[in-house]
């Protein structure tokens, strides 16, 4: 298929940009000083669950939007036949994102699951047994040869945690060395400038402001001039990137050693950077805001890269996150609110940080479950169980998602950075053949 050298969806993108984008997330996440208000009576025990609140967006603009998309979605009907292909899905899965924001606001819990689930999918069980079977595995250790604390806070773990059968326990078939080559070999000959950075990296911890820095000295390396990087007071504790804005967000408090630096150079900068810019300079504008339902897959591809800088694979990405949706949900059969998975995670968290030798092991503990926590009921009242976001599920299903395709095809890997698409998606490759990319 000849590449297509001109933009084949000005109008369009101008008009999808036009009626208004809502990234979901980013709402939800408004307000953050209530929200530190909240977990500090919480962890004093004043107050069993949150007392949510959302900003107020008014019902009546939240209707014209899904009206105007609707209209939208009409217009696209009469386009081509890959137009439709790239939009319609998009265009239907912004409705659904702006039904999920009038259900939170509405106070309607479980209509907002339901519409999470949509967006981002639900645990797989097989995937949840394996990530439950993973904990208990290293529970075990630290009970039959653990001494003190350690040996204590693991028997509290498994007093609150499911069981899973023994065949579960040392299950996951992690990738193979080569497979952890292959995508290493390909970064370094992508992105050379950057690891140039990562290999003059030291082993000591790195600020917000050197974390900024570094960040601004990488994506010089790939030519990209048009996006900023800022530190971010108050923010949250992940780094993050605004595609619609161009900037990458460091939050303050942001403290990185040189090792994991490097790899969250590759993952936020050599893939969600990258795949932006280059999908907007692709024939279709809408690969540099994303297909639809990308986002798994472009977590995967981060976080697979993320591995391979680090050269070393111990599990699959994103355990912590599944798990708590899992357990908000109920897989193992018992459905929790907010109070309820803080019991289960708190006492995991503060296990993990002991085995570590944190000294501060309990109050990191309970402000990691906090947030976790409210990762897992954000736009929700977080008081009615197995009503959550899902969307913490992505990262682990999108690293064993990603790292199953290179097993498979391991000449995918040359199209992952192409723009923001889902190299499993067969409709998505169908667009990118179209589009001679």
């Amino acid at each position: 298929m000849k590449k297509i050298n001109t933009k084949l969806d000005l109008e369009q993108f101008k008009e999808f940009k036009r009626i208004g984008v809502l990234s979901l997330s980013n709402y939800l996440w408004k307000n953050r000083d209530f929200w530190e208000k909240q977990k500090i009576s919480f962890l004093k025990n004043n107050i069993k669950n949150p007392d949510v609140k959302y900003a107020g967006v008014k019902k009546e603009k939240i209707n014209k939007k899904i009206v105007n998309l609707k209209v939208f979605l009409e217009k696209i009907e009469k386009d081509s036949p890959l137009l439709q292909a790239a939009y319609l899905p998009k265009i239907k899965e912004k409705i659904v994102a702006w039904e999920a924001l009038a259900a939170c606001l509405e106070g309607a819990d479980e209509d907002f699951s339901a519409m999470s689930k949509k967006l981002f999918g639900v645990p797989e069980p097989q995937i949840f047994r394996e990530a439950v079977g993973e904990v208990r595995k290293n529970i075990k250790k630290s009970i039959t040869g653990g001494k003190g604390e350690e040996n204590q806070s693991a028997l509290e773990v498994a007093a609150v945690f499911p069981e899973v059968p023994d065949d579960l326990i040392n299950s996951k078939n992690l990738p193979p060395a080569v497979d952890i080559k292959k995508v290493r070999h390909s970064l370094e000959e992508e992105f050379p400038g950057i690891f140039e950075l990562i290999h003059n990296l030291k082993n000591e911890k790195y600020n917000a402001r050197e974390i900024a820095k570094l960040f601004t000295i990488a994506l010089k390396k790939i030519s990209i001039t048009d996006w900023d990087v800022e530190v971010r007071y108050n923010g949250r504790g992940a780094i993050s990137v605004d595609v619609a804005e161009k900037k990458v967000f460091i939050p303050s408090q942001r403290v990185l050693r040189g090792n994991l630096l490097g790899s969250l150079l590759i993952h936020e900068v050599g893939t969600h950077l990258v795949r932006a810019r280059n999908g907007s300079e692709s024939p279709l504008l809408l690969l540099g805001r994303g297909l639809d339902h990308y986002e798994t897959a472009e977590e995967g591809i981060a976080t697979v890269r993320e591995q391979a800088v680090r050269n070393k694979i111990e599990d699959f990405e994103g355990l912590d996150g599944y798990l708590a949706v899992s357990l908000a949900l109920g897989m193992d059969g018992k459905p929790r609110n907010f109070r309820q998975l803080y019991e289960v995670i708190q006492p995991y968290l503060y296990w993990r940080f002991v085995k570590k030798g944190y000294q501060t092991a309990l109050t990191k503990s309970k402000n990691w479950a906090w947030y976790r926590c409210l990762r897992v009921f954000l736009g929700t009242s977080g008081l009615t169980p197995g009503a959550c976001y899902t969307k913490d599920i992505i990262y682990r299903a999108g690293n064993i998602k990603i790292w199953n395709l290179i097993k498979q095809n391991p000449e995918s890997l040359k199209k992952f950075n192409i723009g923001k698409f889902d190299p499993t998606n067969q409709a998505h490759l169908k667009i990118i053949k179209n589009l001679g990319l």
